[in-house]
């Protein structure tokens, strides 16, 4: 499988580098590669990378079956902070009071003057996740009620609104689509509206409207069923709005490589006139690892470039297992960060 997987994201960074090159009329100069990298490896680094798998499989299975059990080993949970996100720190957040052993993909909205939280909610209990809502008042949230709830699995609320309707677009990858639900009333009450990239499998998707009127649908897509990454690219879709009617594939596609950076960790945040995408760092065998900040320095219907600006890992805040979601609004910052129990 490891294999595969390797050969099919070859393809796609082979496609990527022609399409540089036919832009760019320029040949690079062909190297020799050293000798150090053509050898196979020696028995003992084969052993040890097979060690490896064997004791990340036997781990991963050991916590499903303690899940299965109401025994959740690792837990979600949402912490606050405030001021400008280029001055955002972890260890600043207060971590929020809890509801569900994970509480998770937390997005700020801002609603008659209050501070909404809508996040990912699971227990132990739970085969699906579902979408919970809470009113934020300092550094406590109100008793969450059940905002969406269905048949299959739920998480990565973005909550935007379009002319006089709020909208959620969650992630709904189990349901093979897109989907975009509009609010009856709120914050409970949601009945579907658009659905889009049917038996497509995307996540931790969001939309950006532009100062020139685009909107743009930001999402991580997987076209492969048995591999299901979602963290090694980025995609962009100019689109008529919440309607869906329109979709239009950015001819850069995919817009970002790398499992490093490529992944959403929230919605594209407005400081001033710069734009900034929270993104997961999941570079290290591990989901949620960190987080980063780039900003977005070209966003058009022929350009996308964006830079590195900040990383935040598990050692910048202390007693943390991993962090990947990012949201901000009227001065207020959410995040979540994880930790073994």
């Amino acid at each position: 499988m490891t294999g595969a997987f390797v050969a099919e994201k070859s393809i796609l960074f082979l496609f990527h580098a022609m399409n540089e090159l036919a832009e760019r009329r320029i040949v690079p100069e062909t190297k020799q590669l050293p000798e150090a990298t053509k050898a196979k490896p020696d028995f003992e680094s084969s052993l040890v990378y097979a060690f490896n798998l064997v004791s990340d499989v036997s781990e991963k299975l050991k916590s499903e079956r303690l899940a299965r059990a109401g025994q959740i080993r690792e837990s979600w949970q949402l912490g606050s902070s405030s001021g400008p996100v280029s001055g955002f720190h972890p260890r600043k957040a207060k971590g929020l009071p809890r509801s569900s052993c994970i509480m998770a993909d937390p997005f700020l909205f801002e609603h008659q003057g209050q501070q909404w939280v809508f996040f990912e909610a699971m227990n132990a209990e739970d085969i699906n996740g579902r979408i919970e809502v809470a009113r934020l008042e300092g550094d406590c949230l109100t008793e969450p009620v059940t905002a969406l709830k269905c048949t299959y699995h739920l998480s990565f609320p973005f909550v935007f609104r379009a002319g006089d309707s709020i909208f959620m677009m969650p992630e709904t990858q189990a349901a093979k689509r897109l989907e975009i639900w509009r609010c009856t009333k709120f914050p409970e009450e949601w009945e579907l509206h658009a659905t889009a990239f049917e038996g497509q499998y995307l996540a931790d998707s969001s939309m950006y409207l532009g100062d020139d009127g685009r909107w743009w649908l930001i999402t991580n897509l997987s076209d492969h069923f048995a591999f299901q990454d979602h963290s090694s690219e980025l995609y962009l879709f100019e689109v008529d709005g919440p309607d869906l009617k329109t979709i239009k594939p950015h001819p850069k596609n995919p817009v970002v490589f790398g499992s490093d950076c490529a992944r959403n960790a929230g919605a594209i945040i407005r400081q001033g006139d710069r734009l900034f995408r929270p993104s997961q760092n999941n570079s290290h065998g591990v989901y949620g690892f960190g987080l980063n900040l780039m900003e977005i320095i070209k966003l058009d219907e022929t350009e996308y470039e964006e830079r590195f600006i900040r990383q935040f890992t598990p050692k910048d805040r202390p007693g943390v297992k991993g962090m990947h979601h990012l949201s901000v609004a009227g001065g207020q910052i959410v995040m979540d960060w994880s930790s073994a129990e």
